[in-house]
């Protein structure tokens, strides 16, 4: 302890204080940070607490978006969570204390446990004393949880003298009317299991044994051009051969002139052969470039999936396309935006190599690690590709942080230093909101050059004229969105988590917020691990494939076996990168240059912000590498001094360090290179053509997939789907019997195969192929969907609950199954052909414990019924159905007069009361509220609509109304 204030004592105090404000400030972040999981209710972070556990329902991992509506907000989730147990004795006291994310209500042996308000922050749980509610022998606890936008959970104990009730796996869960299972752990890591759309993609061990061939000559090409480069420099005849404006060019500079080659290489080349609608968000994207070109204005921040988005990107692309007559619809504009993307990544590159030439004047080796990395960071390539706002504001940040480190390594800045800082800093504003982070550095940077300038009136001057010229650009977009919305920069409410969308995992726990390892393996939707394998899965590869949830051909064609190979190589660079982060950390305590101060404040409010986001929006898709692409710059710096550090220590490292970092890059340049050739490309192509309606494009691209292999996969599947939907049932049916011949343990081909048969109207035929294609694919979800359809299509009421139910199982949050299995329990609860009892599931509490089979299912139906109008408010047959239900049913305490009329009424709005059944509707439910003339006039109304005499069944119904309205009686026994 001596030695360590010994050596404190030999530094000045400035830097003690440094130090100190340092450690203050990481120990007031780290206490925020935990303050924020533990505490915040926004905050899906479940911690753990003693020996109970957090569990919630074992759903199988899905990447598509869940529970979206264009409602300001869905209904509540809800998992019912039971156990049951045996006590000997009932002890004096028992304590039960439980927590819930995030509204819960608590049944023992059927009996409400009165919770204290459910207002409260759902993370400080409840404690009541529930001794007297528990017997002696059998005892029975019930728990439902509702999530308003998530997946829900539970923790759980219940403690008496010798006696100890605890959530873990032994309890059972169904959710939102799914097959009852034994619950998971949050902590569980989510399994892509057989028939799960993400299941087969490639793993890194496996890529490498398929690989090595590819790996070795590039190994043998990097070792060449280690050497090659090794003697350019020592031969003078090479040197005296190269053209005079080569000469004056210094090596890194050369560097970075072969990778802007390389980059202008590969976009070309791939512009055209990559499929259309490849990238994240594509038809969003497009959408609001095409609402600029259509309107020549702005469209609101609601209008469509991305117009939440700022405008700069949109409207500098919509005016490029407008210039050369192209639409961003179409193939043509897109590889246009390709183009364009290109062109502002280049900016980017040539944008770090100042960075990197400034911090490193006349260090060509360093500056040269650094572009290698940043120039193939495979991040920064794939996005090149896709249609997307990243790079340009990715740029933009990067030449706003190139601005203020050449403020804080010059004494004094010019003013037109000054006015590009904030003309960058306003574009980047005016392109993604994330451009935010900078906003501390950019008034700190302003300020310490006003601090260090010389008294004086011009003083302030370049300070506001940096400051107007932010404000001038992206101001004029706050104020609109302040005058549309009461929101100044971000304004979508879509975007806040629970209120319309999630995906999973939906929450996060300390394991899967720490741990890491899982993508080394299994490298693609790492994010469904954990937030650390989402982060390296999409910085080292295109982890989330674009965007597409399937695996197959709807992935863009990348070489992902050998992507894969990438993830384990880049483990070098990450090496490098954390090993400069240290160095710049030791060298901004040491000797608190401005230079370091403002690389290590920006990295740390970019780390800080993608936690921060991710932590709100607990998603796979926002743990996304990414987002951090602005960073390229610092991570090129740090890679540059962690090379240096390494290889001064371990000099004989240096020849295998280049090397690796050589065959890591050019592993990921091959990995993006799409051959044009192989049937794979082409039957992507036509799978992109066919989902644009261009048929003849599509039928093409087959034609040239064939003639290069007339056995490949995608291409049959490809040509099976264009059968289909040029109505060629007969010809699909024949046709995929014929690959199950090639394919008969693939279960997508089962499927097709089902759904030609269904289409020829071998409706049993068509039923035993989907349930091989379940056997074979247990956790598919269009299988399950479409088994459950088919049942229903049969009128196998009962055997469509069961298959429901287990579609529910994958799909809880999906509206569709939902209504397949209301309209199958109210089918099966009028004309039952099974005991009801047995396909009574799931545990509502809409009526009473004791109520009959015949009750639960009709109220199960109703809730199902109340869940699909959330999502889709004016689906007229849904309308119409519930609130026939709600005014006529034969079980009283099921009927609610004020919400049938509530939802004929807005069925009739909206159908402008040119509907006869939504009418029919609107007049029970005005009779079961009382108004008798209301009723009667919306009757007549019907009368006259109803010109089909063919339509027996609303006749019937209109008859029944007439006759019971005017003297309906006090007990209104609904419809015979």
């Amino acid at each position: 302890m001596n030695a360590v204030f010994k050596w404190l004592s030999a530094f000045p105090v400035q830097r003690k204080l440094f130090w100190l404000a340092s450690i203050l400030g990481c120990l007031s972040v780290a206490s925020w940070l935990w303050f924020f999981c533990a505490h915040s209710s926004q905050v899906s972070f479940l911690s753990r607490q003693g020996p109970a556990e957090w569990i919630v329902y074992p759903k199988p991992p899905s990447g598509q978006v869940q529970a979206w509506t264009d409602l300001p907000t869905t209904p509540g989730l809800k998992a019912a969570f039971s156990k049951s147990f045996t006590l000997a004795r009932v002890p004096a006291s028992v304590t039960l204390r439980t927590k819930a994310l995030r509204k819960c209500l608590i049944w023992i042996n059927g009996t409400s446990i009165p919770l204290p308000d459910s207002d409260l922050n759902w993370k400080n749980g409840h404690q009541i004393e529930v001794a007297h509610y528990l017997t002696v022998g059998e005892n029975s606890i019930r728990a439902e949880v509702k999530n308003n936008g998530g997946p829900p959970g539970l923790w759980f104990t219940m403690r008496g003298e010798d006696f100890e009730l605890l959530s873990d796996r032994s309890w059972k869960v169904s959710y939102e009317g799914a097959v009852w299972l034994h619950a998971a752990l949050a902590s569980d890591p989510l399994r892509i299991e057989k028939g799960n759309p993400l299941y087969g993609g490639e793993t890194t061990l496996e890529s490498v044994r398929l690989r090595w061939k590819t790996l070795a000559v590039f190994a043998f090409c990097a070792a060449a051009l280690v050497l090659v480069a090794k003697y350019w420099g020592s031969a003078d005849k090479w040197a005296s051969a190269l053209p005079a404006r080569v000469k004056a060019m210094s090596p890194a500079s050369l560097v970075l002139l072969a990778i802007m080659v390389a980059w202008a290489v590969l976009i070309f080349h791939n512009a055209r052969v990559l499929p259309q609608r490849a990238g994240f968000d594509h038809s969003g994207h497009v959408e609001y470039i095409g609402w600029i070109q259509q309107n020549r204005s702005l469209p609101s921040p609601t209008h469509g999936w991305e117009t939440f988005q700022q405008p700069l990107y949109y409207a500098l692309s919509s005016a490029i396309l407008s210039l050369f007559h192209q639409s961003a619809s179409s193939f043509e504009g897109v590889v246009a935006l390709r183009h364009l993307s290109l062109g502002v990544a280049l900016a980017h590159l040539f944008c770090i190599f100042a960075i990197l030439r400034m911090i490193f004047p006349n260090d060509n080796a360093k500056q040269s690690v650094g572009l290698v990395v940043t120039g193939f960071m495979p991040m920064h390539l794939y996005l090149a590709h896709y249609v997307t706002n990243e790079i340009l504001a990715a740029g933009l940040m990067c030449a706003t942080l190139f601005f203020i480190l050449k403020l804080v390594t010059r004494e004094a800045g010019s003013i037109f230093t000054f006015m590009a800082l904030g003309l960058c800093f306003g574009l980047a504003l005016l392109s993604k909101v994330t451009a935010i982070i900078l906003g501390p550095l950019f008034i700190a940077v302003l300020i310490y050059k006003w601090y260090k300038a010389k008294p004086g009136a011009s003083r302030w001057s370049p300070p506001a004229l940096a400051v107007a010229l932010a404000l001038s650009c992206f101001g004029w977009r706050s104020w609109q969105l302040w005058r549309e919305s009461g929101h100044w920069l971000f304004c979508d409410p879509r975007w806040t988590y629970g209120v319309s969308y999630f995906q999973d995992p939906g929450f996060y726990t300390f394991e899967t917020l720490t741990s890491f390892g899982s993508c080394l393996n299994h490298p693609y939707y790492g994010g469904l691990s954990s937030w650390l394998d989402g982060v390296y899965s999409t910085v080292y590869g295109d982890g989330l494939w674009g965007g597409v949830c399937v695996m197959g051909n709807d992935r863009p064609p990348w070489d992902y076996s050998l992507m894969a190979v990438g993830y384990l190589l880049a483990l070098l660079p990450t090496t490098l990168i954390f090993a400069g982060l240290v160095v710049v950390a030791l060298n901004a305590l040491r000797k608190p240059e401005p230079v370091w101060l403002v690389l290590m404040a920006f990295s740390f409010c970019l780390a800080l912000a993608l936690l921060y986001w991710s932590l709100s929006l607990p998603t796979y898709a926002v743990a996304r590498g990414i987002y951090c692409l602005s960073g390229l710059a610092a991570i090129g710096v740090f890679c540059a001094l962690g090379w240096q550090s390494l290889t001064t220590k371990f000099k004989h490292l240096r020849g295998v360090i280049v090397l690796v970092l050589l065959v890591w890059a050019m592993t990921n340049y091959a990995s993006l290179w799409i051959r044009a050739d192989p049937a794979s490309t082409q039957a992507a192509l036509a799978k992109g053509f066919l989902e644009s309606n261009d048929t003849v494009a599509a039928v093409a691209c087959l034609e040239r997939a064939f003639q290069t292999e007339p056995t490949n996969k995608e291409a049959h599947a490809c040509l099976f789907n264009l059968m289909a939907k040029q109505g060629r049932a007969p010809e699909a049916a024949e046709f995929a019997a014929k690959m199950l011949q090639q394919y008969p343990t693939d279960p997508s081909w089962h499927l097709n195969l089902a759904r030609a048969l269904e289409a020829k109207g071998q409706l049993e035929e068509s039923l035993e192929a989907t349930r091989r294609a379940i056997a074979l694919g247990p956790d598919s979800p269009s299988a399950r969907m479409e088994l459950a359809l088919r049942l229903a299509k049969a009128k196998r009421y009962a055997e469509s609950i069961a298959a429901t139910r287990e579609a529910l199982r994958i799909l809880p949050a999906e509206q569709e199954p939902h209504l397949i299995l209301a309209k199958a329990l109210l089918a099966e609860a009028a004309h039952p052909g099974l005991p009801l009892d047995e396909l009574v599931s799931a545990d509502f509490t809409m009526v009473a414990t004791n109520a009959t089979a015949k009750e639960r299912l009709v109220a199960e139906a109703i809730e199902h019924l109340h869940f699909f109008l959330s999502f889709s408010p004016d689906h007229t047959e849904t309308l119409e159905r519930l609130a026939w239900i709600l005014a006529t049913s034969d079980i009283s305490r099921l009927r609610d007069g004020r919400m049938a009329v509530q939802l004929a009424e807005r069925g009739c709005k909206f159908t402008k009361y040119k509907h006869p059944a939504l009418l029919l509707a609107l007049a029970a439910a005005y009779a079961e509220t009382g108004q008798k003339a209301a009723a009667m006039a919306t009757l007549e109304q019907a009368r006259l609509l109803l010109q089909d005499p063919q339509d027996g069944a609303l006749w019937k119904r209109y008859r029944f109304l007439s006759e019971f309205i005017p003297s309906r009686p006090p007990n209104w026994t609904g419809e015979p």
